[in-house]
């Protein structure tokens, strides 16, 4: 089977993160390796340096400044991210293959406006990512 010509990813949007993500040492940056099989970016968590971090053991985890000074450094890193592990106040939702063209799906929007959060688009370009203060008492 040939292999298909991996779709570009998203860059990072620094300045429309806020604040609640930002101001906490929980961020790390990410290789991107494209999986033939899957037909997906594989997302390896990297440190400021390129060596790899656990996304449990905090004690390779940057600021977000720290992250995102890092990201031009080194040509392994494709983007930054926000390492959700553990209580930490937040919850995540993430929905994959609701963005079309750049277009959200109905049903999407429709848990954005509800849940009226910081919301990104994924680096893929396909899916939506919405933070927002919270509880869940499961990791």
């Amino acid at each position: 089977m040939p292999q298909t010509n991996p779709p570009p990813l998203l860059g990072v949007t620094a300045d429309s993160i806020p604040a609640f993500l930002t101001s906490k040492n929980r961020w790390g940056l990410w290789q991107a390796i494209w999986s033939e099989k899957r037909k997906k970016y594989d997302k390896i968590p990297k440190g400021p340096q390129g060596y790899g971090i656990s996304t449990t053991h905090t004690a390779k985890w940057c600021s977000y400044e720290t992250a995102l000074a890092a990201l031009p450094t080194n040509k392994i890193f494709a983007g930054i991210g926000y390492l959700m592990t553990g209580g930490d106040g937040l919850v995540g939702i993430d929905m994959d293959k609701c963005v079309t063209e750049g277009v959200i799906a109905p049903w999407a929007q429709e848990i954005v406006d509800k849940v009226g959060s910081y919301t990104e688009v994924s680096p893929s370009g396909n899916g939506i990512r919405i933070f927002t203060e919270g509880r869940i008492d499961f990791d």
